[in-house]
């Protein structure tokens, strides 16, 4: 097969979720459920609004989702860092054993 097909293939299989996610989060409720029907309004953005105005509130969970994020990085980066150094710190001969 021609590898140019390929590659195309693999984009839409990869690509193809993120844009049915997105059309289906603009459109209405009424044109989810009737998608060939003729709908004046099809296009909205109340969900995006109803989300981001919402009780439980988003930005709050998005910040503490973001620090707990940050925070568990940064704990890996200093427990992982020394060790590696140390690792790399072994003689060669020792190095085969820990392999």
């Amino acid at each position: 097969m021609n590898r140019r097909f390929l590659i195309g293939l693999l984009l839409i299989w990869s690509l193809g979720p993120l844009f049915w996610q997105v059309y289906t989060s603009l459109c209405s409720d009424q044109a989810l459920t009737q998608p060939f029907a003729s709908i004046d309004h099809r296009w909205t953005l109340v969900h995006y609004r109803n989300v981001l105005t919402s009780n439980p509130p988003f930005w709050r969970y998005l910040v503490n989702s973001f620090i707990v994020g940050v925070s568990s990085t940064f704990f890996c980066l200093l427990l992982a860092l020394p060790a590696a150094y140390a690792l790399n710190r072994i003689p060669r001969k020792l190095s085969i054993i820990s392999r």
